[in-house]
């Protein structure tokens, strides 16, 4: 890759047929965040739509839909690279055309999407890998596969794609001869993704694998760890609760495993495990944090015990943080080992201290009894009504205490 853009990668421009799409745009602009974020790859759009709509070795890169040039049939996306040489006989990239078909019904996102669709955004994101010099693979369900099937999302990096990534985008940033000079990493303030999995005791179902998301619509919809303990001021909301949500969570980003936090964000807890966004994008978005650097990391919970990785983790992460297994977890017996061999914060920590005790029954007996469909912390299998059920699975829990490093 190289300089297209004087600003050290790819400026693409949207041509007429996308230019007035904005869930197509909205979709597109998702996938060069997560490009830009997960790989540091250097791609942007301009604000000048073209009328150009067809792949053409005419030093515009272009986004289009193929009304003009139509796309073979059965081919979703495609992606027509041109090259120049250097000085030192490497070819690099002087444009990108991509073209996307008119010929499919799109799901544009971001909800998941319906069986009968094709998910514009997973199209885009794999194009992308593409663009900067990657061919296909033949694993299945792999970013780069040929194919996608109707109904599934491909929206993320896998660990293969972003290796490939890392290399094209550490040769391209060397000093090749090449006209307009070396590619440079993105360095713009999207943020560095951590991608996270974690299970709450409390509404864990080991029958299915799953956390209950009864919760819903009791959910609020401002982060709620602006207050003790936590005394956390960050901004995050969500204007649409992400389908699946089980409830918020606030992760921590440390230097060192007793460290102060460097960042803390607050984000939402699929009922997966997976720790997503508040536009319902996989990944928590760090900001402060600097990018191929070892961090530790902690979860905490507004009912529940908070852990921290045993090991610090180089951001971006392609292979998530897995607090569902043990030997990710710093300390002994901090997480609850689950009948279906998984582990889950344990729940009980009303108080969210990091020490399970009678000040936690304190707090849940004084909100026994309150009236249904609420969000209190005394309910912690977060069903949305405090019962003895919440007593049963704090009873268990007493007396178990939190490394350290998780303590007020």
């Amino acid at each position: 890759m190289g300089n297209d853009n004087t600003a050290g990668g790819y400026s693409f421009r949207y041509s007429t047929t996308i230019s007035s799409n904005t869930a197509a745009k909205n979709a597109i602009q998702r996938a060069l965040q997560t490009w830009r974020c997960a790989a540091l790859i250097n791609m942007i759009t301009a604000a000048t739509p073209t009328e150009t709509t067809c792949a053409a070795n005419d030093n515009i890169n272009i986004l289009s839909f193929d009304n003009n040039c139509t796309l073979p049939v059965g081919t979703l996306g495609q992606t027509t690279r041109w090259y120049s040489s250097c000085t030192n006989g490497d070819k690099y990239i002087i444009e990108i055309d991509m073209l996307f078909s008119t010929a499919v019904t799109w799901n544009y996102g971001p909800g998941a999407t319906p069986a009968a669709n094709k998910d514009f955004e997973s199209i885009v994101v794999h194009e992308l890998g593409h663009a900067n010099g990657q061919g296909h693979v033949l694993d299945y369900g792999k970013l780069m596969y040929p194919s996608l099937v109707s109904g599934v999302d491909i929206r993320q990096i896998d660990d293969d794609a972003l290796t490939c990534a890392h290399i094209a985008l550490a040769h391209s940033a060397q000093n090749n001869g090449c006209t307009g000079g070396s590619y440079q990493p993105n360095t713009s303030a999207c943020g560095i993704r951590a991608r996270i999995k974690v299970f709450l005791q409390g509404p864990y179902n080991t029958t299915t694998g799953l956390m209950s998301t009864t919760l819903g619509s009791v959910i609020p919809t401002a982060q709620p760890f602006n207050r003790v303990p936590w005394l956390y001021t960050g901004t995050e909301t969500f204007s649409a609760l992400p389908t699946n949500t089980t409830d918020w969570v606030l992760v921590e980003a440390r230097s060192t495993l007793n460290g102060a936090p460097i960042e803390r964000r607050a984000a939402l807890l699929r009922n997966d495990g997976t720790l997503l966004a508040t536009d319902g994008a996989i990944g928590v978005p760090f900001t402060d944090l600097n990018p191929y650097m070892p961090y530790y990391i902690a979860i905490r919970h507004r009912n529940h015990l908070a852990a921290i990785s045993k090991n610090a983790i180089t951001l971006p992460n392609a292979a998530a943080l897995d607090f569902t297994q043990a030997a990710n977890i710093h300390g002994s017996n901090q997480v609850a080992l689950m009948s279906n061999g998984k582990y889950a914060l344990y729940s009980g920590d009303f108080i969210a201290n990091g020490i399970i005790n009678i000040s936690d029954y304190n707090l849940y007996a004084t909100q026994i009894g309150s009236a249904p469909n609420q969000y209190l912390d005394g309910d912690c299998n977060l069903d949305r009504n405090i019962t003895i059920a919440d007593f049963n699975q704090y009873r268990p829990n007493a007396a178990v205490i939190g490394v350290n490093e998780i303590r007020y």
